[in-house]
């Protein structure tokens, strides 16, 4: 190949050959004068590119091409969320933090359930029937004993509630969320459901919740409970798993009610965590609430504030 300018190296030479294949099409049309003039030097025409600007030209065809392929792509909070929930076991990733953990893990959970069968069975057989009296209509106060039994349109103990929310996690993203619970005194179920949005990129993820209940009470300053079910998690596909909550309300002045609700779930080898906490005004039959709702699994995080309202019977 004749040439009019300096010496080409053979980087330089391999980037033109590049050129002239096509391989660089996404920035061909920024490097056009600089193709058109080598090519008509290499078949006899009487423009010459001097070894500088060949250089030059190259480093910006480069240049270019890396700034395309490091372009930011759109992430997802929620299908983040999701791929972090419902990732398949991690017992290989996790052994590499050594036997210590899988030790404790296996002590705490021994721990747990000595603790809750020698310290809890009993008090929560004693709670089920106070909960069972307080509903029944029958219920008489002994002597001078205080009348603790539920009067219709009560907060604690409801035969039917019903919860709306709308969670404000971010300008991206926000959230609806609505419960329905029904029982009598002590035994009842309820079905959570959450739909979050995100607008760029469009993204819904939707948390079905369902648990059966064992609501304990004694009075109506202070109600606790234990459920157990499932968690749906509806994304770009569907999971499910165990999961397991433990609802608590605390009544400290007829018109105040603070309410803390800690659920975890487990789908596949991933946990998630939803902590709920909220302060409500509390009247007969109805009540509006403002707290805070934070789920987290495997390092991502969805949380905020809410508002909402209840209605119950």
């Amino acid at each position: 190949m004749k040439r009019n300018s300096p010496e080409l190296d053979k980087e330089e030479l391999q980037i033109l050959a590049d050129f002239e294949r096509g391989e660089f099409n996404s920035v061909r049309n920024g490097c056009e004068p600089a193709y058109r003039r080598h090519a008509g030097r290499r078949f006899g025409g009487r423009q010459a590119m001097t070894h500088s600007r060949v250089h030059s030209k190259s480093l910006l065809a480069i240049s270019m091409m890396m700034a395309v392929a490091m372009s930011p792509v759109d992430s997802s909070q929620l299908r983040d969320f999701e791929h972090a929930s419902t990732r398949p076991n991690r017992r290989a990733e996790t052994r590499e933090s050594g036997v210590f953990d899988e030790i404790m893990g296996e002590l705490f959970a021994s721990c747990f359930s000595f603790i809750f069968i020698t310290l809890f069975i009993e008090p929560i057989t004693t709670l089920s029937s106070s909960s069972m009296a307080r509903v029944d209509s029958g219920f008489v106060p002994i002597d001078d004993e205080k009348d603790v039994s539920r009067s219709i349109g009560d907060p604690d103990l409801p035969f039917f509630r019903i919860d709306l929310h709308y969670q404000r996690v971010s300008s991206n993203l926000d959230g609806l969320d609505g419960r329905l619970e029904a029982g009598y005194g002590a035994l009842a179920a309820q079905v959570r459901h959450t739909r979050y949005e995100e607008r760029k990129p469009s993204e819904k993820l939707n948390f079905t919740s369902i648990h059966g209940l064992l609501r304990l009470s004694e009075d109506n300053r202070f109600e606790t409970g234990l459920g157990f079910g499932a968690l749906f998690l509806d994304g770009d596909r569907l999971s499910s798993g165990f999961s397991m909550t433990s609802p608590i309300n605390w009544y400290p002045h007829r018109h105040i009610a603070v309410r803390a609700v800690p659920t975890l779930s487990w789908l596949g080898g991933s946990t998630i965590g939803d902590y709920d906490i909220s302060l409500g005004y509390t009247r007969p039959y109805f009540s509006v609430q403002s707290g805070y709702r934070w789920l987290r699994s495997g390092g991502v995080s969805i949380h905020g504030p809410y508002v909402g309202f209840s209605l119950y019977y």
